[in-house]
C-alpha cells in the first residue's frame, strides 16, 4: 500500500521501498559518523507505518516511531507492525507508532489562525466548488460539495488537536524532539503556514530533518523557509555500501 507519503522514484513498489531503505541508511550512516551514535528516527504523518518500518528494518536506528492523525490509516500502521513482529522482522518495541497530530499544543493556535486569515476569501467564497476544495484538503470528504459550509470548516479547524509530541513524551525537558532523524512529507494545507516556526524551535541542533519529494517540500526550497536555522545537507550523502545516495529525500542539518 504506497500513498502519496512515500517519494514515487520507482514504478514498482520494490524499487520505491528499495531506494527508500537505502536512502535512510544513508541518512543513519552519515549521522553515526557525525555524532559517534546510531540516531532514532521519526516520521511525522506516517500513515500506514511503512516508512518507519523501513527505517528500523535497515538496522541502522536505535528506534522508529511514528505520528499519524488518521485513525484508519493509524490502525493500518499498528497491523503493519504487528505482522512484522509475528514474522521476527521487527523486534518487541523497536517501533512505536502514535495517534495524533503532530502539531503541538504551543504553536497550533497560532498556524491555525494565520491559515484562516490567509485562506478567508476561500472559506467564505460564494462559489461552492471553492469552499468544496478548501474542504478536501482539510479531509472533510464524507458530505457533498455544496453542503460544505464555512461553518462546517471552521468546525473542523477548531476541533480538540490531539498533540502526540507531548502526550506520548517525544519532547524532552526543554520542549526539544527526542529523534535524531525526522522524517516529514509536507502534504497538509498547514505546512507552509507558521510549521517553520514550530520546527526552529522543537527540533534541537545536529538533528536531521529529512523532507519527502512533495510539491510543499520543492516550494519550501524554493522560498528558503528553512536556510536561516537549517544547513541543507542532502546533495552528497554516502552509503558505503552503495556509493553515492541520490538527492531526492531532502536532508537538512539543524544548526
Amino acid at each position: 500500500m504506497l500513498g502519496d507519503w512515500y517519494p514515487i522514484h520507482h514504478d514498482e513498489t520494490r524499487g520505491v521501498l528499495g531506494f527508500l531503505s537505502n536512502s535512510l541508511s544513508g541518512v543513519a550512516e552519515r549521522f553515526q559518523d557525525e555524532q559517534g551514535r546510531k540516531p532514532s528516527f521519526l516520521d511525522l504523518g506516517s500513515g500506514d507505518g511503512l516508512v518507519s518500518v523501513v527505517a528500523q528494518n535497515t538496522g541502522k536506528y536505535v528506534h522508529s516511531s511514528g505520528i499519524e492523525v488518521k485513525a484508519t490509516l493509524n490502525k493500518a500502521a499498528q497491523d503493519y507492525v504487528h505482522d512484522f513482529k509475528a514474522m521476527d522482522i521487527l523486534k518487541e518495541g523497536s517501533v512505536s507508532l502514535y495517534s495524533g497530530s503532530y502539531y503541538s499544543d504551543q504553536y497550533w493556535p497560532g498556524i491555525k489562525n494565520q491559515w484562516i486569515k490567509s485562506n478567508e476569501p476561500r472559506i467564505f467564497s460564494d462559489k461552492f466548488l471553492t469552499r468544496w476544495s478548501v474542504g478536501m484538503s482539510l479531509g472533510i470528504n464524507d458530505i457533498p460539495p455544496q453542503e460544505v459550509t464555512p461553518e462546517i470548516i471552521l468546525h473542523e479547524l477548531n476541533k480538540s488537536n490531539h498533540d502526540a509530541l507531548n502526550d506520548n513524551h517525544l519532547l524532552d525537558s526543554s520542549g526539544k524532539l527526542n529523534a535524531d532523524v525526522i522524517y516529514w512529507y509536507p502534504s497538509d494545507p498547514f505546512a507552509e503556514i507558521g510549521m517553520v516556526e514550530q520546527w526552529n524551535k522543537i527540533i534541537k541542533p545536529g538533528s536531521y530533518l529529512v523532507l519527502g519529494p512533495s510539491k510543499q517540500a520543492l516550494n519550501m526550497i524554493e522560498q528558503g523557509v528553512l536556510d536561516e536555522d537549517f544547513e541543507r545537507i542532502g546533495d552528497r550523502l554516502e552509503d558505503k555500501s552503495l556509493g553515492l545516495v541520490p538527492d531526492f529525500l531532502i536532508v537538512y542539518r539543524k544548526k
